[in-house]
């Protein structure tokens, strides 16, 4: 069980010293600066300098009318402001030869770098709106540009041939990103599976036309940004080849913007660029969970390795510096922790690993999983890692608690993705709020896939600070219950309609109600302009004595969450029993009997305690005759039982054996009777003796 919040309230008592003031249960603190933005579905959202202007700005995808839209909010002198919107993916397909249809189709914003400044870029893909024709039909590119301080959308590619991937990376080090696209072909006779790379340059306003190069392996598997991991300027990509059993390959650009494929020669399960000893090389984490560092020029076989390390099977996170030192975040899940090993030797940090917050911990189990992963953008202009309540690296960060291992303790984010800083002085952190969000599409771009609407998904932003200020006493919440009672046991008792939790909270906080499997999310509901949400909790089960969990979760727009979870029982009428005896010569009875250890009983209107095993005991004063005694009993949700006995003060007679006391009262009676009648006895006379009839006497 999670431990109790409890904070305290001010309460004033007059002029005398004030008693200890009863605390103000359930009561998250206050984000009086974190913004909720205006509920919308969402379907992604990103952090970029749309305008120019040094600050970044936030642009999201959102459903309107039937429609999706794309739109725009900035930082307007302190207050965030919609910058314009445009509906980018239209209610009806275009009809006629020729027409489109988007519906169904994936839409993706990319943030691209052209000479160091942001851009943000739609990605379509519609079909084609005839009969019988199921292929796509075209990548379409469209950047959102503010011109003239209008909100529009300029194309910038011609449109191309449909594809399975859409990446925008840096492959010559130039500062400006090519797109690139990677579609997977059908296979070549029986043991080959190729696809075909895509490399488009930028070249002032739009892309040029693709320069294509047919690969011989990778079909059906998606390329990922590995980084610069053989020296030369720009980055690479990486293809871990499901048809050649995980076996990894690196895609780097060649000559003409051709793409050429290095091969590893061995399996893994994933790999990311690296530094080593003043230049670049390369991690990988093999299928069995063993990490190599190996330098791997351009046009050469990769060395061997530089260092190794044993762990359970995990993935690679980034790097990190930490004390200006480079560190190869792995994130371990079973059982899940979470390495820092120093680069290159892979030598754990500092001899530790870094695990989850308490929090982020006991919410293990529930859809709202703490985020694990980089923050885009990183903090400061340096990498950053976020994983279950922890900060990495926090030793440079401003009044940030609890460093520990190069990370410090922050908000668990469960349910939250980060966008990324916004503003001019990277102060203002964005997060989307996505339950059981799985993959958020990355700003980098990835497979194309049709956008997903985020259930109960919106967008916060929050101050830098409030995301590195952790949980008040580890995330536990016990809010004010109304109708439900402790009735033993850590259960609490309910009527069948259910109860009431009250939740203070920072207006827009999410309060996530789960099922009775907390893994299943039920209800989701925001916390008003007030503070304050009165949240019914109903019994999936009314019957009288059915028990059953109820857990709630409050994620604050920082991205905190707490938890409150309950034991309930239904309650229905109590049991009740009653018995009455009356000491000798007495006027005061003794009524006695046995109900719910949680119910109230009252005799002739009089509260009478109830003892822990469910026993009770009252005393009246009766007459010396019978007389009716009522009896009531009252659980804590107001279900009522009742019953009547009948008592005899000074004694009671009506519990004697009359029966055998009947028999022995007419036997006596009898003998009585039988001794008092007068019996005549005739007295012997002799025959002289002459006496007259009056001289006779009754015997």
């Amino acid at each position: 069980m999670l431990a109790a919040l409890v904070l305290v309230a001010l309460v004033a008592s007059g002029p005398a010293l004030p008693p200890p003031a009863p605390p103000a249960i359930g009561a998250v603190p206050d984000e009086p600066d974190a913004v909720v933005l205006p509920e919308a579905p969402t379907y992604q959202a990103v952090a970029a300098d749309l305008d120019g202007d040094g600050a970044r700005d936030l642009v999201r995808l959102v459903e309107s009318n039937d429609t999706i839209a794309v739109e725009a909010w900035t930082d307007a002198s302190g207050d965030w402001m919609p910058w314009g919107g445009l509906e980018v993916v239209p209610r009806a397909p275009f009809t006629g030869q020729g027409g489109i249809t988007y519906t169904g189709a994936p839409v993706q914003l990319l943030v691209r770098r052209v000479g160091g400044a942001d851009r943000v870029t739609i990605l379509r893909q519609p079909r084609f709106d005839e009969p019988g024709l199921e292929e796509p039909c075209c990548v379409l590119l469209h950047d959102v540009r503010i011109i003239d301080g209008a909100f529009e959308l300029v194309a910038v590619a011609d449109a191309g041939v449909s594809t399975d991937v859409g990446l925008v990376v840096d492959l010559d080090g130039d500062g400006t990103d090519e797109f690139v696209t990677y579609r997977s072909l059908p296979p070549l006779g029986d043991i080959t599976f190729p696809a075909v790379v895509g490399v488009q340059r930028w070249s002032g306003e739009a892309f040029d036309a693709p320069v294509l190069t047919e690969l011989p392996v990778g079909s059906g598997d998606a390329p990922f940004i590995l980084g610069d991991s053989d020296g030369r300027p720009g980055d690479e990509l990486a293809l871990i080849a499901r048809t050649a059993q995980s076996r990894l390959y690196r895609l780097r650009l060649g000559p003409g913007d051709e793409v050429l494929l290095d091969d590893f020669g061995l399996l893994a399960a994933d790999a990311r660029a690296v530094p080593i000893d003043g230049g670049r090389g390369l991690a990988v984490i093999g299928l069995s969970g063993t990490a190599w560092v190996v330098a791997w020029p351009a046009d050469e076989p990769p060395s061997p390795p530089i260092a190794e390390a044993t762990i359970a099977p995990g993935t690679i996170l980034g790097v990190v510096d930490i004390a200006d030192e480079p560190h190869l975040v792995i994130r371990q899940t079973q059982p899940e922790s979470l390495h820092l090993l120093d680069l290159p030797s892979l030598a754990p940090s500092r001899g530790n690993s870094v695990v989850r917050s308490a929090i982020a911990a006991s919410f293990a189990g529930t859809p709202l999983t703490p985020y694990v992963g980089p923050i885009p953008g990183g903090i400061g202009g340096e990498a950053a890692v976020m994983y279950g309540g922890r900060l990495i690296p926090g030793e440079d960060l401003p009044d940030a608690p609890f460093p520990t291992s190069g990370a410090v303790i922050a908000a668990s984010l469960p349910g939250a993705v980060p966008i990324g800083l916004l503003g001019r002085v990277d102060a203002t952190m964005a997060l989307l709020h996505a339950p059981m969000f799985g993959t958020v599409p990355a700003p980098s771009g990835g497979p194309l896939v049709i956008p997903r609407l985020l259930f109960a998904g919106g967008v916060t932003l929050a101050p830098l600070q409030l995301l590195l200020t952790p949980e008040a006493d580890q995330g536990a919440l016990v809010p004010l219950l109304r109708d439900a009672t402790p009735i033993g046991n850590g259960e609490l008792g309910i009527p069948a309609r259910g109860f009431v939790a009250e939740i203070e909270a920072p207006p827009g906080s999410r309060v996530y109600l789960f099922d009775q499997d907390p893994s299943v999310l039920g209800a989701v509901s925001a916390v008003p302009a007030e503070g304050v949400l009165n949240l019914p909790v109903r019994p999936p089960d009314r019957t009288a004595g059915a028990r059953f969990r109820a857990a709630l979760a409050v994620v604050t727009p920082a991205g905190r969450g707490y938890l409150a979870d309950w034991d309930l029982r239904v309650l229905g009428e109590p049991s009740l029993s009653a018995e009455v005896r009356t000491p000798l010569g007495s006027a005061d009875v003794i009524v006695s009997g046995r109900t719910a250890p949680y119910a109230q009983v009252s005799v002739e209107g009089a509260v009478i305690p109830v003892r822990s095993d469910g026993s009770w005991e009252a005393t009246v004063s009766l007459p010396p005759w019978p007389t009716t005694i009522d009896v009531m009993a009252v659980d804590p949700v107001g279900n009522r039982a009742s019953t009547t006995v009948s008592g005899v003060g000074w004694f009671d007679y009506r519990g004697l054996p009359w029966v055998p006391i009947a028999i022995v009262l007419v036997g006596l009676a009898a003998a009585l009777l039988f001794l008092r009648v007068p019996h005549i006895r005739a007295r012997p006379i002799p025959v002289t003796d002459d006496a007259v009839l009056e001289e006779l006497e009754p015997d």
